[in-house]
């Protein structure tokens, strides 16, 4: 039987995303190592297009800054031809490569990774851009958004439809209770 141990110690993720992961799945913040990164980028569609162009328009800002194509991972729940994402990137000079298991299609310097957050898991990326979220309070899209968002080592980007805000309203502050009794009084 193989060993076990827990961590206690968060070495993969930045604090502004380590937080933002425990926030969306709702599971303890472990110490994070004292990593600083930027902050969390969080938009919010209220269409299809209009998630595309969001995306299309971070993916570019991401690229023109310095980040290699593969070092940028874009995960959904759903599979490409379920995904916004199918009707394709506007403004993109790379293409989308479904990389999910059963793709024989691999990423390199001249495409994106597109994969399902589920096929990702174990797995790690500079950049995670997670898109399609419009699920914010099942069991399925909790444990999926603590997949997705610790997937990022350095830089993440959420994508919500509008009609999921009172939800993430709820989730940062019921994260501030968490926070609030873990510290006690003061």
């Amino acid at each position: 039987r193989p060993a076990q141990f827990r961590l206690h110690t968060n070495c993969r993720n930045t604090q502004p995303i380590a937080f933002t992961t425990s926030m969306l799945s709702g599971t303890r913040c472990d110490e994070t190592l004292t990593v600083h990164g930027p902050e969390v980028r969080k938009q919010w569609y209220l269409s299809p297009q209009q998630q595309i162009r969001q995306i299309s328009n971070h993916l570019n800002v991401l690229l023109g800054s310095g980040v290699a194509p593969h070092e940028i991972a874009i995960l959904s729940r759903r599979k490409l031809q379920n995904s916004a994402l199918a009707m394709g990137l506007r403004g993109v000079p790379l293409p989308l490569v479904d990389t999910s298991q059963g793709s024989t299609a691999q990423p390199n310097e001249k495409s994106l990774r597109f994969s399902t957050v589920a096929a990702f898991k174990g797995l790690e990326s500079e950049a995670i851009v997670l898109a399609d979220i419009d699920d914010l309070v099942s069991d399925e899209a909790r444990e999926l958004l603590y997949v997705g968002t610790s997937r990022a080592r350095m830089l993440l980007a959420l994508f919500f439809g509008e009609t999921v805000r009172k939800d993430y309203d709820l989730c940062a502050f019921r994260f501030g209770e968490m926070l609030a009794n873990t510290l006690g009084p003061v």
